[in-house]
């Protein structure tokens, strides 16, 4: 029979921080070791060390100030995990991924882990996930997503005139004397067609012919005002 050999688990200095912080506001060793997939006996050995370990820290280890101030939320960490794996399944899929559609899934994934485990939660009180521009940046940094491109209507818009677009209709509307049916929202849209060769084929050329599709984009302002009487309405 064979013997089993055990290799020794190299732990971060960020992780030792993070389940001494754990420690310090209560936290069961078995709960911690659990979700650092550690045995209790290295959890408490990390306790015991907690001042060589803090000393460390304070004399210029690579370690940022943030990790060593506060955890981050485990159900965050989860939803970080289990997005980043979906996004690996669409890109096997070659199923293009946004910006957006990746914000919307942290949040499915985050509120459904929330309600399941609503106790394995270390976030403070009253700190809610958004899954935020700020934090799909960050998250797309933390997991190397270099080649995520995000795209949609929100990587394109141009953020300061929609700021002040209310401000600008509101007086456009004022001014003019516009009612409220006056005033109409137009959207873009994508238009393809067929564009025919330059020159003339021969009928031998022909039957190899493929026909070029064009997409034509266009591209409407924020808004337009229209009376009805130019409209015909």
């Amino acid at each position: 029979m064979e013997k089993k050999t055990h290799q020794r688990q190299s732990i971060s200095l960020e992780t030792k921080i993070a389940i001494l912080d754990r420690l310090g506001k209560g936290e069961g060793s078995t709960a911690i070791g659990k979700h650092f997939n550690l045995g209790e006996s290295t959890v408490r050995a990390i306790k015991k060390n907690e001042a060589a370990i803090r000393k460390s820290v304070i004399s210029g280890t690579k370690l940022s100030t943030k990790f060593a101030s506060y955890t981050r939320d485990v159900l965050l960490e989860r939803t970080e995990r289990a997005i980043a794996i979906w996004i690996g399944e669409q890109v096997q899929k070659k199923i293009p991924v946004s910006g957006y559609l990746i914000q919307e899934k942290a949040l499915k994934f985050y509120k459904s882990m929330k309600q399941s485990e609503q106790s394995a939660s270390t976030s403070k009180a009253g700190k809610v996930f958004s899954a935020s521009k700020g934090w799909l940046t960050g998250f797309l940094k933390r997991n190397a997503l270099h080649n995520i491109k995000i795209t949609g209507e929100s990587a394109t818009a141009d953020e300061g005139a929609a700021k002040i677009l209310p401000e600008e209709l509101a007086k456009i509307i004022e001014d003019g004397d516009y009612s409220a049916d006056q005033v109409f929202n137009a959207d873009g849209t994508g238009l393809y067609r067929k564009r025919l060769p330059i020159t003339v084929l021969t009928s031998q050329r022909m039957k190899k012919l493929q026909v070029n599709i064009k997409k034509v984009k266009i591209k409407s302002p924020y808004y337009f005002v229209a009376m009805h009487q130019e409209i015909g309405c």
